[in-house]
């Protein structure tokens, strides 16, 4: 397109065939001279540093956001199968990170895999290594690792918390409150 001037907005036609004339919408800047293509608007979307925009705003490049009382971004609408969510690719059809939101709750992983962490929607329930939790923690097909000197706890009817599981630095295990229980090597 000829452009003049610091920056120009212009039409660029896309379909040259008889009776049609489909165009986008281009935004350029200059720097010493020549010219960029900075952002399209292309058959209702907007592409930012591309000139084929495929959804409603397609980015070509980081996107920052910062504010000083607070940043939130949000999807909002009925979707056809209830599904929204983000996803990070680096264009390989595997080892992309998603987090989406379904009717039934929240999932978080990678994609080609089951969902590392599930958190359903009803129960509140979080299930590391399964999509179906059955418990408020629900860890499938793995392990669960306390370090030395660290505790798993629980809380009885009064409030009270106490130790169930103890794990020492001697490699002692010890079941149940710690002044009456009973353990002993791993």
């Amino acid at each position: 397109p000829a452009l003049g001037g610091p920056a120009a907005i212009t039409a660029v036609f896309t379909d040259h065939t008889a009776g049609s004339l489909d165009a986008d919408l281009a935004f350029f800047t200059s720097l010493n001279g020549s010219y960029t293509e900075n952002l399209r608007l292309k058959g209702g979307n907007v592409g930012i540093g591309l000139t084929g925009p495929n959804a409603k705003l397609d980015v070509n490049g980081a996107v920052n956001a910062s504010a000083t009382s607070g940043f939130s971004l949000g999807i909002t609408g009925a979707l056809p199968n209830g599904t929204g969510g983000f996803y990070h690719t680096d264009g390989a059809t595997t080892g992309q990170l998603f987090l989406y939101a379904n009717l039934g709750g929240i999932k978080f992983g990678v994609e080609g895999a089951t969902a590392a962490m599930t958190i359903l929607k009803t129960s509140g329930n979080v299930g590391i290594g399964t999509t179906a939790p059955g418990a408020k923690l629900h860890v499938s097909s793995g392990n669960i690792l306390l370090d030395n000197n660290q505790m798993l706890q629980g809380k009885n009817t009064t409030g009270d918390i106490g130790g169930l599981i103890y794990v020492r630095n001697d490699n002692n295990v010890i079941v149940g409150d710690l002044s009456n229980a009973f353990g002993g090597d791993l």
